[in-house]
């Protein structure tokens, strides 16, 4: 450990802290360690008793195998949180912390009514103590404290809180969460007066005496800490001949000079500095491109109407291509180089993923905006926002036109991949909230050639949903014209551009029901454009879609200091972040019929 790297020099000394060290780290390990077991009471499924079985058993990877198969079938399964619960238990036994720890993170945020939330958070900050992961210990441990009521409780999140600020080298915080864990105890009442005289021995007395002006931490006991250095000081320098008068450590003056310790400077609101991290080339360039035009076009337009409470707006770039490390290589120059207010990125699911699971450890208090249809990412309470629009958010209103326009009976036609899954199940959220009964559900896989029994499936419902590319829906529409099928009204939302969209149904006589927040006024048939698609066009020279105006429109909001509610631009969309950390743009509904296209909300 670095505590005691650095006490070498030091033989005594390095003997007493080895075991201040010993104790804290048996203190830390030893406390508490939860028992991760379903909770008893609740009649479990039998495939949940046949896991059951094998891990009592000692058949730890046969029953971990049946309890991942159990959540991938049932995702919304009370007993859910208490399999993850067990899935967290086993990865631990098998000495695999880092899936033990995306288990206990996900039940730890995700329910937070969870009745062992509390021992479960705690588990996983010692977890990520134990993966050096400090500041991420410190977030998890920071939401336990908000609901922990119990002193031990308290005090055991307070000590590893400070544990994990040693190992940051905050010695200050370090100092201070360790005298609130105490209380008025002695430090030696929990084999702790080593690790307090070590945190001491490390501050000067200038930084002991602002952490009592700064912090709630009791003032007795550092009133006395304070005191024993300045005798501790006055004793060293009156045993220097000619000693000068200042009492500043040279271990301070070090830090200063070391690599990565500055600090960064306070701008005053003056500039924001925006990193961006996109696909500027490999095989998602094009999307990083549409991206980067709506955050360009966004800051263009600010610094002409001078709307945002800052003097600059400044853009900094990180191509990550398509691999982890050229993502994590962008992170590092952004953070540690630029050091920039925000980011905004990355794009997709895999890397938004990696991108959250390393955010506590590397940059805790800096906002992050993906653009992904993740939104399981999102994390408010963690800055971890989604500056995407989500098509789900547009089915709502978008079935709410359908009833008013009379459609009685729908269908879904998706992929049988987790992405095609999840859209389905989130429009079916969406009819069990307007008390709509559930649609027609039509899946087919990579392998499906013939279309044909799937437009025959049509024949039956008013409208349908094909959550795919243009090119799906092209073979399906072909399929119902060759078997006199229709018309039926496609619904759709800014999954595909609606001037796309459009221009494939006007050969085939069949209506469409769409959803966008990109037309406000009309949608597009024909050059030339209108409106903020015209603009964002003549600017840009990139056509406006989902993700160039999602990527507008967060950057708006960011730059403006507030939700974006229309500003000196009427034509863009209302906006806000949801409180789920969702970027909202409530959408228009059209009827498209033949060549009309005709808005009816």
């Amino acid at each position: 450990m670095q505590i005691l790297k650095r006490l070498n020099s030091n033989p005594l000394l390095s003997k007493v802290m080895a075991r201040a060290v010993i104790a804290l780290a048996l203190f830390i390990y030893g406390c508490a360690t939860p028992v991760l077991a379903p909770q008893g009471g609740k009649k479990a499924p039998s495939e949940l008793q046949e896991a059951e079985s094998h891990y009592k058993s000692g058949n730890l990877n046969k029953a971990l195998e049946l309890y991942l198969t159990f959540l991938s079938r049932n995702p919304n399964d009370p007993n859910v949180p208490d399999v993850k619960l067990r899935c967290a238990e086993i990865f631990q036994r098998l000495n695999q912390p880092y899936e033990a720890q995306k288990y206990l993170k996900d039940i730890f945020y995700q329910y937070p009514n969870y009745d062992r939330r509390l021992e479960i958070g705690i588990n996983l900050a010692k977890i990520q103590y134990s993966l050096k992961q400090y500041q991420a210990s410190n977030v998890t441990l920071n939401e336990v404290l908000k609901s922990a009521s119990d002193s031990e409780t308290k005090s055991n999140c307070l000590i590893l809180k400070s544990k994990n600020y040693f190992e940051l080298k905050d010695y200050k915080q370090a100092l201070a969460n360790l005298l609130l864990a105490l209380g008025e105890d002695p430090p030696d009442k929990r084999g702790l007066l080593e690790y307090e005289k070590d945190l001491v021995s490390r501050l000067t007395v200038e930084e002991l005496e602002g952490l009592e002006k700064e912090s709630n931490v009791s003032s007795k006991r550092l009133r006395l800490l304070i005191s024993e250095k300045y005798r501790a000081l006055s004793k060293t320098e009156a045993s220097k001949p000619g000693a000068g008068p200042s009492i500043r450590d040279t271990e301070e003056e070090k830090g200063a000079l070391e690599p990565g310790l500055r600090q960064k400077p306070d701008r005053a609101k003056r500039e924001l500095k925006v990193g961006a991290l996109l696909p500027l080339t490999g095989p998602f360039s094009e999307l990083g491109k549409d991206i980067l035009a709506g955050i360009e076009f966004a800051i263009g337009q600010i610094r002409n109407t001078k709307e945002s409470p800052y003097e600059e707006v400044r853009l900094v770039t990180q191509d990550v291509q398509d691999t982890e490390k050229a993502l994590m290589d962008g992170v590092r120059v952004l953070m540690e180089k630029e050091m920039v207010d925000v980011l905004l990125g990355p794009v997709g699911g895999q890397f938004a993923s990696l991108l959250v699971e390393e955010k506590p450890n590397l940059f805790p208090d800096i906002p992050v905006y993906l653009f992904t249809q993740r939104t399981d990412l999102l994390a408010p309470n963690l800055k971890v926002f989604n500056g995407l629009i989500s098509p789900q958010d547009q089915v709502k209103p978008l079935l709410e036109a359908a009833s008013e326009a009379g459609i009685k009976s729908y269908a879904v036609v998706f992929p049988e991949t987790p992405y095609g899954k999840g859209l389905s199940e989130r429009l079916r959220e969406a009819f069990s909230s307007l008390g709509l009964k559930n649609p027609q559900e039509i899946s087919y896989s990579s392998e499906t050639k013939d279309f044909g029994n799937l437009a025959e499936a049509l024949r039956q419902v008013d409208a349908f949903f094909v959550l795919d590319t243009l090119n799906v829906l092209g073979l399906i529409l072909g399929e119902m014209t060759q078997r006199g099928i229709g018309p039926k009204v496609v619904l759709a939302t800014d999954i595909w551009n609606p001037k796309d969209l459009l221009g494939f149904l006007s050969a085939t006589g069949n209506r469409a029901l769409i959803a966008t927040s990109l037309c406000q006024e009309e949608i597009p048939l024909e050059e030339p454009r209108v409106g903020l698609a015209n603009e964002f066009f003549g600017s840009t020279k990139r056509p406006l879609n989902l993700f160039s105006l999602s990527a507008y429109l967060t950057m708006r909001t960011l730059a403006l200091g507030t939700g974006f509610t229309g500003g000196a631009n009427p034509r863009a969309p209302n906006t806000q972040f949801d409180k789920r950390g969702q970027l909202v743009s409530p959408p228009s509904i059209f009827w498209y019929t033949g060549k009309t296209a005709i808005k009816v909300r």
